[in-house]
């Protein structure tokens, strides 16, 4: 399999804006589970996971995070990949264990399941 196995374009959001983790969840939910790529149980699994097992990472020049949720909320599986005209959505830290896709003009290439963003991840 190839990661462009998992990009459908329905599941691609460009210069976007969204205040939260949960406003950003509610929208790939929402159409997620419209395409039949999730289930009703998707959205309060994804954000109870990440509430739970935060995702966000700090690299040198953006943060990453890498939401996801349990294999019973999917129907068929995908990779949501997000990018966002503005500032990015906080996503607490996994590397500190507290409690995800978000950079401007992201390339879709090598995206493996991450959402990027711009370089706000609550330390």
């Amino acid at each position: 399999m190839n990661i462009k196995d998992f990009l459908h374009d329905e599941l691609i959001f460009t210069k976007t804006s969204f205040k939260n983790t949960t406003e950003l969840f509610k929208e790939v939910a929402k159409i997620a589970e419209e395409k039949g790529y999730a289930n009703s149980l998707f959205l309060e699994k994804i954000i109870k996971r990440e509430e739970t097992f935060p995702t966000g990472l700090q690299l040198e020049n953006n943060g990453v995070a890498i939401p996801h949720t349990d294999a019973d909320t999917i129907e068929k599986e995908f990779v949501a990949v997000i990018t966002l005209e503005n500032e990015g959505v906080p996503f607490k830290r996994m590397d500190i264990c507290q409690l995800v896709w978000l950079t401007k003009n992201t390339s879709y290439e090598n995206v493996g399941g991450i959402f990027l963003r711009k370089n706000t991840i609550d330390s």
